[in-house]
């Protein structure tokens, strides 16, 4: 506990408050004002804070700078996607594919809104790569991630196609953190 009184006091920690929209709506009020109480310590100015919420409205606090993540342009999609290309042979995501990909996204409405998302273009590009299939839902795109992720292969970097024994175990584990 000194220690980290000690480093805030020296302003040397970025707070991430992440989800203020998924606080129960009766205990937002206090809570923004306990995060207020906290940021404006005298002794803890010098630290950086942030807040992360979806519906801006309760989540705009006096003295902090608002910034609104903006929805990725046709242009920008494209660009992250021909980023990824690799035309070497065998590669699992070359010109064509790529062509395939963006054609796929800006064709249809909900996974074009997807795209929209850095986040979700990330996760898009990775489950078409490896799958060769695009979710037309979120929740559909987030399981897909979250398998891709937890049978990833550190040594290969890429995912190994092969069903992970304890991945139960992995996912419940991560259900707890999240």
């Amino acid at each position: 506990q000194d220690f980290l009184e000690g480093q805030l006091k020296k302003g040397n920690f970025l707070i991430l408050f992440d989800g203020f929209d998924e606080v129960e709506i009766d205990k937002r009020t206090e809570l923004k004002r306990q995060i207020k109480a906290f940021a404006n310590h005298p002794a803890y100015l010098q630290n950086k804070f942030v807040i992360t919420s979806r519906p801006v409205r309760d989540a705009v606090f006096e003295n902090f700078r608002h910034l609104e993540v903006m929805p990725l342009t046709p242009q920008q999609r494209r660009m992250f996607l021909e980023s990824k290309i690799d035309n070497h042979p065998g590669s699992d995501f070359n010109d064509k594919r790529c062509a395939e990909l963006s054609k796929a996204i800006e064709e249809h409405d909900r996974i074009r809104k997807l795209a929209e998302n850095p986040l979700l273009l990330t996760f898009l590009y990775h489950v078409y790569k490896y799958n060769l299939e695009l979710p037309r839902r979120r929740v559909e795109l987030y399981r897909l991630s979250v398998n891709l992720m937890l049978d990833w292969d550190m040594e290969t970097n890429r995912p190994t196609h092969i069903q992970v024994k304890d991945r139960d175990a992995k996912k419940e584990v991560l259900k707890k953190v999240a």
